[in-house]
């Protein structure tokens, strides 16, 4: 047999195959179909073969992620990255471009086999729908190997030159030979060499000075965000300790200004420097819409929700939160994320979330971030965390490989905070306040602190309506003792109290009690 089927210098397309019979006048070819037009005449190229275009595919190193899903990944050398169609397609288009200037031109039982490069190329480019499709790839074999992902008491980061294996008590270093026949997604390798575990320096991170003077120096408050950050870098999640981190400005706000400068979103970019992180605008985000999520992939470790809209309801998450994460595409098939192999969600805000109290709070993780570079702009200073730290974080420019390294090692030195700890117990300086005149106005907060009510004493609530309208809403009608009664509830939530409301010969009284 003669063939000028030729592969191009650094290409691995597998063994050249032989042909095989498919029926009586049809033989395959590789991704090819020969036919006769009848009985001892020669094979004419005829088509593209469905199954060897899913074979040559499979040599090529494309799966389909698992046996459930359609999510198609190719794997090289002991990495995996998910693909599209377009990445299919131009493999297919350079291996068009291996073969040989005369095609293909052979004989199968005494037969003629022949095609032209143009031949297959022109049939190629008519017919690469009929194979190349989602009905098609879906009868890809699934990937025969376990993707790395940590496990309770581990956590793993891949780096270019090796993975670093952090433990509540050690961070070794160990090869991608030591993997055993497990594979590492692409989009989790750093491009950085790995940092040196045994290796002390005399300086911090600057990251970590950073989140020192966001937290103002307060120990408990900076073991706070060391244990969210080891948390989120924590790809591993148990349903007992699943929760949303929820940063917030500490600087007592009505929520209807940007706090922008504070530092919440150098926290989620800092995590982005060590796992898969998908932004998502919270502006944009409706919890009505179907396609929410569709940014989310098999391989993102990290949502970060990015300043929600203040009609935001937390109660949206619950279910991806302790349940497992359902993600709907446009023109896809739901995937279904497992509770413990679900991204982490990390919410940055500028208002206090809406939520049903305890059950919000319990899937909540809230840190407060204080106003230390932002009072450096207020003092003038434009770009306070360049001044501070002599450059833009995360930045090639600014940053050399010596504090990088510290970064990285400040980074896995959370995750052991967090193996060791679990979470820390914070002590919230502002979220009640803040919610509270979010619920309000600080016009009521301040007139209320004022009252000095007494617990067990009876008001008139239409005396105390008359005077706060008097003081702030003049004759508006559209301020109504009802809506006055509301804003006394969330004050007497604030302060730990119930509220009790009475009518006595037509006129409404209330008064606080004890819990």
């Amino acid at each position: 047999m003669k063939s000028q089927f030729r592969i191009r210098s650094g290409e691995d397309f597998g063994d050249l195959l032989l042909p095989e019979l498919v029926s009586d006048y049809v033989i395959r070819y590789g991704l090819w179909e020969f036919k006769q037009r009848g009985e001892g005449s020669a094979y004419e190229l005829s088509g593209l073969s469905r199954s060897g275009m899913l074979e040559f595919l499979t040599r090529s190193g494309y799966y389909r992620l698992a046996p459930e899903s359609v999510v198609v990944v190719r794997f090289q050398g002991g990495v995996v990255e998910i693909v599209g169609t377009e990445s299919i397609k131009a493999h297919i288009i350079g291996y068009l471009e291996s073969i040989g200037s005369d095609g293909y031109s052979f004989k199968f039982r005494r037969r003629s086999v022949s095609a032209s490069k143009l031949a297959l190329k022109e049939t190629y480019l008519r017919q690469h729908h009929l194979v190349i499709n989602d009905g098609n790839l879906e009868h890809l074999k699934p990937l025969p190997f376990e993707i790395l992902r940590d496990d309770a008491h581990t956590a793993f980061f891949p780096y270019k030159d090796g993975i670093v294996k952090v433990t509540a008590k050690e961070i070794p270093v160990i090869g991608f030979c030591d993997l055993e026949g497990k594979c590492v997604w692409k989009s989790h390798i750093s491009k950085r060499r790995h940092p040196l575990p045994s290796k002390e320096s005399a300086e911090t991170s600057k990251f970590e000075d950073f989140l020192g003077n966001i937290t103002q120096g307060d120990v408990s408050r900076l073991d706070g965000f060391r244990s969210a950050i080891g948390y989120l870098l924590h790809n591993r999640t148990r349903p007992s300790v699943a929760v949303a981190t929820v940063i917030y400005d500490e600087e007592v706000s009505d929520g209807t200004t940007a706090n922008g400068g504070t530092g919440k979103g150098i926290v989620a970019k800092a995590v982005g420097q060590m796992r898969k992180v998908t932004r998502i605008d919270g502006k944009s985000y409706r919890s009505d819409d179907r396609f929410k999520f569709q940014l989310v992939n098999e391989d993102t470790q990290v949502i970060w929700l990015d300043d929600p809209r203040s009609d935001f309801d937390f109660e949206d998450l619950f279910s991806a939160i302790s349940e497992g994460l359902s993600v709907e595409g446009k023109n896809q098939a739901t995937r279904v994320f497992l509770q413990d192999r679900s991204p982490k969600f990390l919410i940055t805000s500028n208002t206090i979330l809406r939520g049903n109290g305890s059950s919000s709070s319990r899937r909540q993780y809230v840190l407060e971030v204080g106003s230390y570079y932002k009072n450096l702009m207020a003092q003038g200073i434009a770009e306070p965390l360049a001044d501070e730290h002599g450059g833009d974080f995360f930045d090639s420019e600014s940053w050399d490989e010596a504090e990088w390294e510290r970064f990285d090692l400040f980074m896995m030195q959370c995750t052991q905070f967090y193996l060791a700890n679990g979470l820390a117990k914070t002590e919230q300086v502002n979220v009640a306040l803040n919610k509270l005149i979010q619920q309000t106005s600080v016009e009521f907060v301040q007139w209320a602190s004022e009252q000095e009510f007494d617990l067990e004493t009876s008001y008139y609530t239409k005396k105390l309506f008359d005077e706060f309208k008097g003081m702030h809403f003049g004759d508006d009608p559209q301020f109504k003792q009802r809506g006055f009664t509301t804003l006394l509830k969330h004050w007497a939530l604030f302060k730990g109290w119930k509220m009790e409301v009475k009518r006595s010969n037509g006129s409404a009284k209330f008064q606080f009690q004890s819990l």
